[in-house]
């Protein structure tokens, strides 16, 4: 089943969470490629953890967006 990208989430987890969902990846996943451990990555996405700076930098890397949007402040840019 594949996840709701249109959905508008309210928290920074909920929006990372998304971003995840939206490209069908793992928490395992997304957690190896950047350098965090699952349960560090889990945290953040329930919203029990702010992501560290540079855990942030690099998810938003991962999925091609800047931080604004990995948090879900601000639009996507044009064509994406």
């Amino acid at each position: 089943m594949k996840y709701d990208c249109s959905r508008a989430p309210s928290t920074w987890g909920e929006h990372i969470r998304q971003h995840r969902l939206c490209v069908e990846k793992t928490i395992a996943e997304v957690a190896k490629a950047v350098g965090i451990s699952s349960n560090e990555l889990g945290r953040i996405e329930r919203d029990e953890a702010i992501p560290r700076l540079d855990a942030a930098v690099w998810l938003a890397i991962y999925y091609g967006v800047t931080l604004d949007e990995l948090i879900g402040q601000a639009r996507p840019a044009e064509g994406r």
